[in-house]
């Protein structure tokens, strides 16, 4: 199969999963550089939103609601599709959002987009949990539909953690910005499991 073709592929699926797939155009300034993303049903919508973001400079395409499987930006919508078609399978087997680490993420992404409130190093890990998890399932869905291109699906997904690491990095709560996040996360672990011990 082309990539366009498992484009196709993988938007019919996250339809059939019961997700709203589309390109979305208007980005917060808070989100500047969002290239995709899953948004869980809310009181506005019956059904949880799949979505792309085009580059700037480039239209949304018309209709917005159908995969766009030929031209330059196949391969880089492919990735982010699959990388947010990772998040809506997470939902979906975390319960449809219900686990503790799924509504963790959830409000950590909500603070990310309204607030400028300080992070804890418990949900900042969380957070990188789930964005971890969704570009593993995402690849896992595009090795069954025979996309072979690791590379650049790696590079985006390389490129998409240390993104999310440096905001996360940024926000924490009592941190050191230059701290690397393992190690702020272990010395909050250790904090954490010293106040719960009996």
């Amino acid at each position: 199969m082309t990539n366009g073709e498992i484009f196709a592929a993988l938007w019919k699926q996250a339809e059939d999963d019961g997700a709203y797939a589309f390109y979305r155009g208007e980005v917060s300034e808070c989100n500047e550089g969002l290239e995709g993303a899953f948004e869980p049903p809310s009181a506005d919508s019956s059904c949880p939103f799949v979505f792309i973001v085009p580059e700037k400079g480039r239209d949304i395409p018309s209709p917005p609601d159908k995969p766009v499987v030929t031209g330059p930006y196949v391969l880089r919508d492919l990735i982010i599709f699959a990388h947010v078609y990772g998040h809506l399978q997470s939902w979906i087997t975390e319960g449809t959002g219900t686990t503790a680490s799924w509504l963790a993420y959830s409000q950590t992404g909500t603070a990310f987009r309204t607030t400028d409130d300080a992070l804890s190093a418990l949900q900042g890990r969380l957070f990188m949990d789930e964005e971890r998890r969704a570009w593993d399932l995402g690849w896992g869905e595009l090795a069954k539909l025979g996309f072979d291109d690791r590379e650049a699906f790696e590079s985006h997904r390389a490129r998409g953690l240390r993104a999310y690491e440096d905001m996360i990095r940024k926000r924490l709560q009592n941190g050191d910005p230059n701290m690397p996040l393992q190690d702020f996360w272990r010395l909050s672990w250790e904090w954490l499991a010293a106040r719960t011990r009996p």
